[in-house]
């Protein structure tokens, strides 16, 4: 799905929504696991974020730009 050995100067542009495909959320990244990871961890802490809010856990779509 993604690689772990992710260069300096790459970026991932990716979308994330919840089970109800309701609401989506935009984003941007140069390690795209961890980013998801802390989307995760929001949510289960009940930080009070975007994606959080809205259960924004389920990637539907990235692209990687080098």
């Amino acid at each position: 799905m993604y690689e772990l050995n992710e260069g300096y100067h790459t970026y991932y542009v990716y979308i994330i929504t919840n089970k109800y495909r309701s609401t989506y959320y935009i984003g941007m990244t140069n390690n795209l696991k961890i980013r998801l990871e802390q989307h995760h961890q929001n949510i289960l802490t009940g930080n009070k974020t975007f994606a959080s809010k809205y259960s924004l856990e389920f990637l539907i779509y990235y692209e990687k730009f080098t």
